[in-house]
């Protein structure tokens, strides 16, 4: 009686160990697609960035000083 307690508890708490651990590989998947989906904007918009920082210090650089004229 008591081995047959003992084996029921086992399998249950067996059942819920592989559950949670699919439901984490799932969310693993989902998550790793949601990312190489996203990778290439992400490439994308650092690359942007990048020469955008680079135009604007060549800018600024070409005129460290800003000139007023008042008439």
């Amino acid at each position: 009686m008591k081995n047959e307690k003992n084996l029921i508890l086992h399998s249950f708490v067996v059942a819920y160990i592989q559950q949670v651990f699919s439901s984490q590989r799932m969310e693993i998947q989902v998550a790793n697609e949601y990312f190489q989906t996203m990778e290439p904007q992400t490439v994308e918009t650092r690359q942007t960035r990048k020469k955008q920082k680079s135009e604007e210090e060549r800018t600024n650089i070409s005129t460290p000083y800003s000139l007023h004229i008042s008439c």
